[in-house]
């Protein structure tokens, strides 16, 4: 009887430690590989055993990692979350709801695309007129206006069939909702596809032998695949039935979501890199502002900032280096300390080629050179003060 209840009592401690460690675990892992990833682009993968230690697992870069992926995604799915919220996936006594519900949905990828090229366009041409402040929101409306009017056509057949019965208010509320309101509103939603697009197509890059029509043409492409990506979720979700179990709805939906996020990271190779970028400004491991710092000539050496983009001064007692840089990394007891020009070879490494390795790894060479005049620099062994210049 004894033994039994010690079995039980060990077998509880069991799941309660199992509890608290799989997540401690998951996360810890996950700002594991989130520094090393981001040392590995910057060819500094020997400052990963230097800067974890046992304390530094609980950072709170641990907490912003996850926080990053879950931002990164509200940003990429927008479209998803507004369109589950608007759109029901069962309506009651209304049994060719779904064939409607599938051409809203329809309507809300063409409007997707349309609000994309809108885009393309803008960032084209509208740069030079910088008053043409109206074409966003008549973007905006005219999104709006196609959807229902997209919808419309699609669905005209249908809801007539429906409200042939019906008489008086209760008709002309029927024909608002299913004609006017949800299409208004998803084609709102539609136009929120310029934000994940906005994130990368300032990044995507040709090669210099592409025509022109070619890279049109591999533009629209990525669009509609990106297009298709970002709803995947949403489709999945509104394609459940009301009646599965909540976690297993979870699990779909989850599951969908990574599918999406992964595929859409072979063609666009900048999305990983986005998120790891993000948690490490959020949690202050690197900062792009730049700093005069002030070193000991004793410690570190002229030879370490020879480049003449360190801007390199002599104190005025002779005890003192002062230069100007940017702490890229920041972990620990150790900062890597770098100067200015190192952000323009930061910015070109986030450029991409649609499904190519090749130039990723070009691009990831040339920043790696480029951190080799980085310094690391103890903490607590320089003083630095925002430049104001």
């Amino acid at each position: 009887m004894i033994a039994k209840k010690n079995l039980l009592a060990l077998s509880k401690a069991q799941k309660w430690i199992w509890g608290f460690m799989t997540p401690t675990l998951l996360v810890t892992g996950l700002s594991l590989t989130f520094i090393w990833v981001f040392l590995y682009r910057l060819g500094r993968e020997d400052l990963f055993l230097q800067v974890v230690t046992f304390k530094d697992l609980f950072s709170p870069l641990a907490f912003f990692s996850m926080a990053s992926i879950a931002f990164y995604m509200l940003v990429f799915f927008i479209q998803f979350i507004v369109s589950v919220v608007i759109l029901r996936r069962e309506v009651s006594n209304f049994s060719d709801y779904s064939r409607i519900k599938n051409r809203y949905l329809l309507a809300f990828v063409a409007c997707s695309f349309f609000s994309s090229m809108i885009l393309l366009m803008i960032s084209f041409y509208f740069p030079k007129y910088p008053d043409a402040f109206w074409v966003v929101p008549a973007e905006f409306m005219l999104t709006a206006m196609l959807d229902v009017l997209i919808s419309f056509f699609l669905n005209r057949t249908i809801i007539n069939t429906k409200t042939l019965f019906m008489e008086g208010w209760e008709k002309r509320l029927f024909k608002l909702k299913f004609h006017v309101m949800y299409p208004f509103l998803l084609g709102v939603a539609s136009w929120c596809f310029v934000f994940p697009f906005g994130l990368l197509i300032k990044y995507i890059d040709f090669s210099p032998d592409t025509s022109k029509i070619f890279g049109f043409f591999s533009l629209v492409g990525f669009t509609i695949f990106i297009i298709l990506l970002s709803l995947l979720p949403g489709l999945t979700f509104l394609s459940l039935p009301n009646s599965m179990r909540v976690s297993r709805q979870l699990f779909a939906v989850t599951f969908m979501t990574i599918v999406a996020i992964s595929l859409s990271s072979v063609v666009a190779s900048v999305i990983p890199v986005q998120i790891i970028n993000l948690s490490m400004k959020l949690s202050g491991v690197t900062k792009y502002e730049i700093y005069y710092y002030s070193v000991s000539r004793d410690v570190y050496p002229p030879e370490m900032f020879s480049s003449e983009s360190w801007h390199l001064k002599e104190s005025k007692n002779n005890k003192q280096y002062l230069f100007k840089g940017f702490p890229l990394f920041s972990f620990g007891t150790v900062s890597l300390i770098c100067p200015e020009d190192v952000a323009d070879a930061i910015t070109k490494s986030m450029k991409f080629i649609l499904l190519n390795t090749s130039y990723d790894n070009k691009l990831r060479k040339e920043l790696s050179m480029s951190t080799r005049t980085c310094n690391v620099i103890a903490r607590g062994e320089f003083k630095s003060w925002k430049a104001l210049d």
